[in-house]
Formats: C-alpha cells, sequence, structure tokens
C-alpha cells in the first residue's frame, strides 16, 4: 500500500483476482457482487497442425467445426459458475454478452449427448484408453494461461473431465 495518512488510506479500494473461496477466507476482505462485461472465453484454433515461421500452429482436434461446437455444447456453464465461481457470474455464450449488438441466439444449454453425437459424426471415436482419437491422432487440447490466474486455471478441471 502506498505510503499515505490512515484517512486516506480508508479511501483506497484493493481490487485483486482471487476465487471467491479465498476471499472468505482473506481476513478484512469482502466480496462484492456487481454486473460486468467480465467474459472469460477462450479461442480454439480452427486451422490443423502445421508449421509457420518456425512455429508449430493449429490443432488436429479443434480444425473440425464439428469438434468446435461439441466442446461448446459440454461446457456446463452453470456448474462451471457454482463449483469455480462460487456462485458469482452468469454464463457467457459470446465476447459480447451484456452489449447493446449481442445475440441472444448465442445462447445454448449444455447437451452432452449431443456433443458426443456430433464427436462421433466427425470421425473422433473413444479409444480403449477413453480418449477419443481419429485415425491415430488423439483428441488433445492445450490451454495457455497466466500462471497466476487461479480462476482460468480452476475452470479447466470440468472440461479435462468431459470425453
Amino acid at each position: 500500500m502506498p505510503h499515505l495518512p490512515q484517512s486516506k488510506r480508508d479511501r483506497w479500494i484493493w481490487l485483486i483476482r482471487l476465487l471467491p473461496t479465498r476471499i472468505r477466507e482473506t481476513a478484512g476482505y469482502s466480496l462484492l457482487a456487481c454486473e460486468t462485461v467480465d467474459n472469460r472465453g477462450f479461442n480454439l484454433p480452427a486451422v490443423p497442425v502445421m508449421e509457420k515461421d518456425g512455429l508449430k500452429v493449429g490443432n488436429d482436434f479443434t480444425s473440425d467445426v464439428l469438434v468446435r461446437r461439441a466442446i461448446n455444447l459440454a461446457i456446463d456453464r452453470d456448474e462451471m459458475i457454482q463449483n469455480v465461481l462460487n456462485g458469482y457470474g452468469s454464463p457467457a455464450f459470446s465476447v459480447c454478452d451484456k452489449m447493446p449488438w449481442y445475440n441472444s441466439d448465442a445462447e445454448i444449454t449444455c447437451d452432452r449427448d449431443e456433443a458426443a453425437r456430433l464427436l462421433d459424426e466427425a470421425g473422433w471415436i473413444v479409444g480403449a484408453d477413453g480418449i477419443r482419437e481419429k485415425d491415430g491422432v488423439k483428441a488433445e487440447l492445450e490451454f495457455l494461461y497466466p500462471a497466476d490466474d487461479s480462476v482460468r486455471q480452476a475452470r479447466w478441471q470440468p472440461i479435462r473431465q468431459t470425453s
């Protein structure tokens, strides 16, 4: 905290990024729920694996539009809000949720049976180890996020467990 007289320090609001459960464990802090447009989405590669400028880019699994649709359907946004954000949040469906130009047609409900059907249709079949594969390629995703971002880290647990 900057060196300020106590009367001025009382006016400061410190914003920190913590899971709601951690805030409850921290003396002197409270949790304020407010409407925001803070969507924590992710991008999936839409091209197959290739080398570009000496770097590997793309993903053979997510380059298929049916796979990307299946992933979208397999995510239970309400469960994620309850288990990752301790109930503090609202489902997000696009990068412009709560904005004037938002289109509510983008909203979907979790449907893991339909997600599995789409993956089957795309040729990604569950292998002996329980991991989907196609033509010898495993269905794998790599998520990159800041090491200190506990919210993003916790968010991927439910996705890892969905085949």
